[in-house]
């Protein structure tokens, strides 16, 4: 019912989610692997507990060969030791974008200067807010769709 009520944004405002399908499209083109780049959606989305794009970016992950024990450790991402260490640089930056008292301190700017290149980071950091922005879409949606709104 989520993933079908979700799609009426298509219908509510196309122009809108045409230029986030362009942004999208982008980190296809960014050179970041796409395992990196789904795990960095899904942590996103449990943080926003955007249950819609949980359940998009969990099956693409699975697609994509993530082993399910990997998703179910992102909850608690920092103590797991599933994740490789520009994996938690992209999780450490996940958590700083993403949560309302988030910030980049200098162990964070360490971590990922160690494993990234300062054009990646910044990558990484629209890919983060692309995340963000398409959790609060379909949450909007959702609200609107949930009270008959179309």
């Amino acid at each position: 019912m989520v993933g079908r009520d979700v799609l009426m944004v298509f219908k509510r405002w196309p122009e809108g989610i045409e230029a986030m399908h362009a942004l999208n499209k982008t980190f296809a083109e960014s050179g970041l692997s796409r395992e990196l780049l789904e795990l960095v959606r899904i942590r996103t989305s449990l943080l926003n507990r955007c249950e819609f794009c949980i359940d998009l970016h969990r099956g693409v992950a699975l697609d994509l060969g993530i082993p399910l024990n990997t998703l179910a450790d992102l909850e608690g991402w920092s103590e797991s030791s599933s994740f490789s260490p520009e994996q938690r640089a992209a999780l450490a930056l996940t958590d700083a974008l993403t949560r309302p008292s988030g910030r980049i301190d200098d162990g964070l700017r360490s971590e990922l200067a160690v494993c990234y290149t300062q054009k990646q980071i910044t990558q990484l950091g629209f890919a983060i807010g692309a995340i963000n922005a398409w959790n609060r879409i379909a949450i909007t949606d959702q609200a609107l769709t949930s009270r008959g709104e179309t």
